[in-house]
C-alpha cells in the first residue's frame, strides 16, 4: 500500500548511448500498471519515466533521439494495455508503452521551428474513440485519434477570444458590472483544457478577465445556458490554469490564477461548485484539481511560489503543504486514485517527485 508520503526519485539513468543523464521533472501524471500505482514524469531532456509508487522502482524509461524537454504528459488505456503520451518542446507527440518504456506512435502538432511548445496533454472520450487533445502554448488545441494518428478536430485561440467579446458585449447590454481582475481587464484567452461531456469532447478556456466558457468539439458552439454564461462571475483572477476533475459524480472545473486565487465549476452549467478563494495571496497558481476526500471536498493548488497547498474546499481549512520543484513556471501537479485513496503528486528540486495523501480534514 502506498505511504501517506512518499519521495521518489526520477532523477539519474545510464545507458550506453547516452551515458548519466540527470533530469528536472517538468510534467507529472498519475496512473496504475497491473493494480499497482505509478507516477509518470516527463523530464526536461525529453525522457520519459514510469515509476513505482510503493517501492519507489523504476518500470521503465523512454530515452528519445533529441533533448526536447518532455512538457506535458497524459495516461490511458488502448485495448487494455497502459500506455503514456508525452508532449515536447519542438511540438512532437509520443505514444509510448509504459512497462515497456519503448515508443508505439510519434507524430508532429507543432513545426520543430515553432515558438509555441506543448503545453497540455488530456485523454478524452467521444463515443467509441478515446481522444488526445494536445494543448500549444500558442492557444490552440487539436484532437487525435489515438487509435489511428488522424486529426478529430481543433479550436482555435482566435475563434474562442470571439465568444469571450460577445459574453462581455451581452454583459454591457444587460448593465452588469463589467469583470476585471487586479492583473488584466481584457477577455483574451490564457489557459486550455478539455473534456469529455455527455459522450462528446469539449474544450474549457479561461481568460484574463477570470470568465470561462465551455464550448462543444464539433459545432463549436458554447455548452452553457446564454444567460448563465452572462451572468457567470468568474474566478476574480487571470485564469493560469485549469482541469477538469471527477467530483461529486460529475465533471468539475477547477481553476487557478492570478493573483493566488482557485475555485470549481459544473462542466455541464458553470453552476458554482466551491466559490473562488484565496490560495497562494499574491502568487499564480500554476496547477489545481479538486476531488473528493472522506466525504469531504479538497482542492490541490501548486503556486509559482513554490509551495503546493490542500485546502478543504468548504471550510477553507490548510491541510497540508509541501515544496514544489522551482525550475519550471508549470508547477507539475497531478492528482488521482490509482489506489481508491486520493493521491496528489508534485515534482519538487533536482528532480524527485513527492506523492502525499491530504491529511484527513475530520481530524
Amino acid at each position: 500500500m502506498l505511504a501517506d508520503v512518499s519521495y521518489l526519485d526520477s532523477r539519474y539513468s545510464f545507458d550506453e548511448k547516452h551515458g548519466w543523464a540527470f533530469s528536472l521533472i517538468h510534467s507529472v501524471a498519475v496512473a496504475a500498471i497491473d493494480g499497482r500505482p505509478v507516477v509518470v514524469t516527463g523530464c526536461g531532456d525529453g525522457r520519459v519515466r514510469v515509476i513505482d509508487m510503493i517501492d519507489g522502482r523504476r518500470i521503465s524509461e523512454f530515452v528519445p533521439e533529441d533533448n526536447f524537454r518532455a512538457s506535458a504528459v497524459a495516461v490511458t488505456e488502448l485495448q487494455g494495455h497502459p500506455v503514456a503520451v508525452s508532449g515536447h518542446a519542438n511540438g512532437s507527440l509520443r505514444m509510448i508503452d509504459m512497462a515497456a518504456g519503448t515508443r508505439l506512435r510519434e507524430w508532429h502538432y507543432i513545426a520543430a521551428d515553432s515558438w509555441n511548445w506543448i503545453a497540455g496533454l488530456v485523454v478524452v472520450g467521444a463515443g467509441d474513440r478515446t481522444l488526445l487533445a494536445a494543448i500549444a502554448s500558442g492557444g490552440t488545441v487539436r484532437f487525435w485519434d489515438l487509435a489511428d494518428g488522424t486529426l478529430a478536430g481543433k479550436a482555435s485561440g482566435p475563434d474562442l477570444d470571439v465568444i469571450a467579446e460577445v459574453l462581455a458585449d451581452a454583459r454591457n447590454e444587460r448593465g452588469l458590472p463589467e469583470l476585471v481582475t487586479p492583473t488584466m481587464q481584457c477577455f483574451s484567452l490564457t489557459s486550455l483544457t478539455a473534456a469529455e461531456l455527455s459522450g462528446r469532447p469539449v474544450v474549457v478556456a479561461g481568460y484574463g478577465n477570470g470568465t470561462l466558457c465551455v464550448v462543444d468539439l464539433e459545432s463549436g458552439n458554447p455548452i452553457w445556458d446564454t444567460e448563465a454564461a452572462i451572468a457567470h462571475s468568474g474566478l476574480g483572477a487571470y485564469i493560469d490554469s485549469l482541469a477538469v476533475c471527477e467530483f461529486g459524480g460529475r465533471p468539475v472545473i477547477a481553476a487557478g490564477g492570478s493573483p493566488g486565487m482557485i475555485g470549481a465549476w459544473d462542466l455541464a452549467d458553470g453552476s458554482v461548485v466551491v466559490p473562488p478563494f484565496v490560495s497562494h495571496q499574491q502568487a499564480a497558481v500554476r496547477g489545481v484539481a479538486i476531488a473528493d476526500y472522506r466525504e469531504h471536498a479538497v482542492m490541490a493548488a501548486a503556486g509559482f511560489d513554490l509551495i503546493a497547498r490542500i485546502w478543504d474546499a468548504q471550510s477553507r481549512a490548510l491541510l497540508d503543504e509541501s515544496q514544489v520543484n522551482s525550475p519550471d513556471p508549470l508547477s507539475p501537479l497531478a492528482a488521482g486514485r490509482p489506489e481508491g485513496r486520493l493521491v496528489i503528486v508534485t515534482g519538487v528540486d533536482n528532480g524527485l517527485v513527492r506523492a502525499w495523501r491530504p491529511k484527513d480534514p475530520t481530524a
